[in-house]
């Protein structure tokens, strides 16, 4: 029986262990593939769904994000900037059997051109021409891109080279994933191209006209993957990074990005691509389930915190600076929200005015924590002159200073009184003596 007790206890725990959430929320209709995956709102910056988003993962093509970030912070004008393919940039990729985007040695582009090369067809060769077009050297180039990494906060980023073939040394997480393709889609070219599912390549000075087709089947209505409320962003994948792919999506007022890295390429021996089926589900499960809800405003009283030295009141109500909205299960009861206040001192000494900033407050759903928000003071409190001065007379007689020269003035008048009882003892002593 103890046996039989024992195996049920590890039996429990190993379940409970195997059903434990991966996120701050988790569908329970499908299964995310993906051995890290990533769900935040683009227009609340929320994470909604999450799964190992700080582990290290290699980024394949999602390397190009960076690459092209760098022309378009370096680029004042992207169809006057030339760029010219080297022979290092065609040959040093001869044999990795990467994609490439056939580049002839010589040839004349502009960088919006480059930049379709980089981000729509993936092309690796591209990436070279970028690297030794803007960095001098592809090493140099590599130094930029850490650089920008380390700006943005990507703290778990390292690159060592522009365009994603694997190195054990060259990783990211979804998490940093998510801060960097941020910062791209700030620039309205970076969503036109990465939107784009055909584009006539124009002739160059050594091609004739070419059309590329986007390599992220969410957009591409010809293939069974096709989302049409998906835009962008950026597919990859090596043998050892999986299957890549960061992708945003927009319906009825909610834009959502997700990131799914590692994700399957096999399955019981066929090829899959799970990483499309997966966005597609979590963005239907995102679309259909959540929805922005107000939760407090700048009069909702969140808490109280104490004051002193007035006669007129003992504490302060507190109240959120701004308005606080998030995107929460529509089913959410507002009534089971957490929060859990933190104050800047234990009390405030009045006067203390509408609108000062006296703490924050983590506010939480389900134990996952939504947002931090400022609180202010809801009411002013006045000051009262009596417990002022008796609180600077306090201060004083408990200051420190005072107290070691209250103890200064204590040992030198006991060594005073010591000093007269022994004066005192030798009189009486002389006295004696006389008699």
């Amino acid at each position: 029986m103890k046996k039989i007790f024992l195996f049920f206890i590890c039996f429990t725990v190993v379940l409970s262990s195997i059903c434990v959430p991966v996120g701050a929320y988790s569908p329970s209709s499908f299964e995310v593939r993906a051995q890290t995956a990533l769900m935040a709102s683009l227009d609340t910056d929320e994470i909604i769904y999450s799964k190992a988003i700080n582990e290290k993962r290699y980024p394949a093509s999602l390397t190009k994000i960076m690459t092209a970030l760098i022309v378009l912070e370096n680029t004042k004008d992207l169809d006057k900037e030339i760029l010219t393919v080297s022979d290092y940039a065609v040959t040093s990729l001869l044999g990795t059997d990467s994609s490439v985007g056939g580049l002839q040695v010589g040839e004349n582009l502009t960088a919006r051109q480059m930049l379709y090369y980089l981000l729509m067809i993936s092309a690796n060769d591209g990436a070279m021409v970028i690297a030794e077009h803007y960095g001098g050297t592809v090493e140099k180039f590599v130094e930029m891109m850490n650089q920008k990494a380390a700006d943005l906060g990507m703290t778990n980023t390292h690159y060592v080279n522009p365009h994603g073939l694997h190195n054990d040394d060259h990783y990211t997480t979804a998490y940093d994933m998510w801060i960097l393709t941020k910062e791209a889609l700030k620039y309205e070219v970076f969503k036109e191209i990465t939107s784009a599912t055909r584009y006539e390549m124009p002739a160059t000075n050594l091609s004739k006209e070419k059309l590329f087709v986007t390599t992220n089947m969410l957009q591409d209505p010809s293939t069974a993957y096709y989302y049409k409320y998906a835009s962008g962003v950026k597919t990859g994948y090596t043998d050892d990074a999986g299957r890549n792919l960061i992708s945003t999506a927009k319906y009825e007022g909610y834009s959502y990005m997700i990131i799914l890295m590692k994700s399957p390429v096999e399955d019981n021996g066929r090829r899959v691509r799970y990483e499309f089926v997966d966005s597609k589900n979590l963005y239907r499960w995102a679309f259909n389930e959540f929805e922005y809800k107000h939760i407090y405003d700048k009069t909702s009283i969140i808490g109280e915190a104490p004051v002193t030295l007035s006669l007129e009141s003992d504490h302060v109500t507190l109240v959120p600076k701004e308005d606080l909205s998030a995107i929460l299960p529509q089913k959410a009861d507002l009534s089971t929200l957490e929060v859990d206040i933190h104050l800047k001192t234990p009390a405030f000494k009045a006067p203390v005015k509408i609108g000062d900033e006296l703490g924050t407050a983590d506010i939480s759903y389900a134990g996952e924590k939504i947002k931090t928000i400022t609180l202010v003071a809801g009411i002013s409190v006045k000051s009262s002159f009596i417990l002022i001065i008796w609180d600077f007379l306090s201060g004083i007689f408990t200051s420190k200073p005072f107290l070691i020269f209250l103890g200064v003035i204590l040992i030198a008048a006991a060594i005073f009184v010591i000093y007269i009882i022994v004066i005192n003892r030798k009189r009486k002593k002389r006295r004696r003596r006389r008699y």
